[in-house]
C-alpha cells in the first residue's frame, strides 16, 4: 500500500511539472482567418487583438481564451500590416512593413492619431511596460528579414535607444514584463526566443506548429500564432524564472472550436 502511495505522488509531480513548464500549451483556438501574423491584448482577456493576412486584411478582437469575434475593422495598413501592440492609453500601435512606420491608433476606430519612421524593416511590435501596456517606457520593433534585428524606440519621436541583432529572425515581438524579456518567434527553425533587453538568449521552445509569427504577453502566459499547417493561437506557459530548463513541452490542456 505505501509503494502505490509512493507511485501515485510520484505521477502527480511529474503530471504538474509538465503543466508548469515553458512551452507548455494550456489552450489553442482557431484564428479569425487564415495567415495571423500579430497580436496585441490588455489585461481584459475580452480584448485580444489579431491581425490575418486575408483580404479585407482586418484586425479582429476576439476572445483571448476562446477566439469568439466580438468585432473587426479593416487595417489601414493592408496587407503591409505588421505588429500590434497596446498600451493604456487606448492605443493599438500598427506597424507598416511597406512603408516602416509604426502608428500610434485610437482603438476602437483605428484612426491614426501619431506615427513615426523606424528607419528599418518593421515585422513586429511590443510595448514595453507593465500588465496590458500600463505605464509605457519605449516601444520595442523587429525585422525579421535579413539583417535580423530588433530595436527599441522612444515612444513618440521613434529615436532609437538600443537595439542588437538575433541569430533568428524575429517576427511579431512580446514583452514579457515579468522577466524583462522581448519575445519573438522565428519562422527559419519554429522557435520561440525570450532575449534579454541587451540582446541576451535568455530562454527558447519550439513552436506548437511551424511559423509562429504574432504573439503577445500577459501574466506568464504567451499568446503565439501559427500559420503551418493550421491558422491557429496558442496559450502557452512561460512562468517567472524562464531561463530553468522545462520538464515537457507541448501537453495540450484544452481545445477551443
Amino acid at each position: 500500500m505505501k509503494k502505490v502511495v509512493v507511485i501515485a505522488l510520484s505521477l502527480a509531480l511529474v503530471t504538474g511539472t509538465a503543466f508548469a513548464a515553458l512551452g507548455s500549451v494550456i489552450a489553442s483556438f482557431r484564428a479569425p482567418a487564415n495567415f495571423p501574423l500579430a497580436l496585441a491584448r490588455p489585461t481584459n482577456v475580452m480584448y485580444l487583438w489579431v491581425f490575418c493576412q486575408t483580404s479585407p486584411y482586418n484586425i479582429y478582437q476576439v476572445h483571448g481564451d476562446t477566439g469568439s469575434v466580438y468585432s473587426s475593422y479593416v487595417s489601414f495598413a493592408g496587407s503591409y500590416t505588421r505588429g500590434l501592440s497596446y498600451d493604456w492609453a487606448s492605443t493599438l500601435w500598427v506597424g507598416n512593413s511597406s512603408n516602416d512606420y509604426v502608428y500610434n491608433t485610437y482603438f476602437p476606430t483605428g484612426s491614426i492619431r501619431a506615427s513615426f519612421r523606424a528607419n528599418h524593416d518593421v515585422s513586429g511590435l511590443a510595448i514595453e511596460g507593465g500588465a496590458g501596456g500600463s505605464n509605457p517606457q519605449a516601444i520595442w520593433c523587429s525585422t525579421g528579414y535579413s539583417p535580423y534585428g530588433v530595436w527599441r524606440h522612444h515612444l513618440t519621436s521613434g529615436s532609437i535607444y538600443r537595439s542588437f541583432n538575433p541569430a533568428r529572425p524575429a517576427c511579431d515581438l512580446a514583452w514579457d514584463y515579468q522577466n524583462n524579456l522581448v519575445w519573438g518567434g522565428s519562422y527559419s527553425n519554429h522557435y520561440v526566443y525570450g532575449y534579454t533587453t541587451a540582446g541576451s538568449l535568455a530562454a527558447s521552445f519550439p513552436s506548437p506548429a511551424n511559423y509562429p509569427w504574432g504573439l503577445c504577453y500577459y501574466n506568464q502566459v504567451l499568446w503565439v500564432a501559427v500559420t503551418t499547417p493550421v491558422h491557429y493561437i496558442y496559450k502557452i506557459d512561460c512562468p517567472i524564472n524562464v531561463n530553468v530548463a522545462p520538464a515537457s513541452i507541448g501537453k495540450i490542456k484544452a481545445m477551443y472550436e
